[in-house]
């Protein structure tokens, strides 16, 4: 035993108790990253199909306006309008105009 009593045995504990926080810490860290890293991705893949969706509904809505023109053989602007503000109402979330 030290002059120090027992507290070299109290220190070392301590270096030993906070080894193993900081371990368990890093091991934190690498799983929170993981999936920070998977959120990410998941994000990117539904913010690509959000895209595609859109671009396919921009295109749908563009040939509907060219079906009601040519097959109905109407060529108001009132179609056309109608169908552009109920194709932005859906892509912004709203259902109807």
């Amino acid at each position: 035993m030290s002059i120090y009593g027992n507290h070299e045995h109290r220190g070392e504990d301590a270096f030993i108790k906070a080894q193993f926080e900081v371990a368990r810490l890093k091991a934190e860290v690498e799983r929170l990253d993981t999936l920070c890293k998977q959120l990410m991705a998941q994000h990117s893949d539904i913010s690509c199909e959000n895209i595609m969706l859109r671009k396919a509904g921009d295109a749908m809505a563009g040939s509907h306006i060219t079906l009601i023109q040519v097959y109905l053989k109407d060529s108001s602007d009132e179609w056309h309008q109608e169908l552009h503000n109920r194709w932005n109402a859906a892509k912004e979330g709203k259902g109807q105009p």
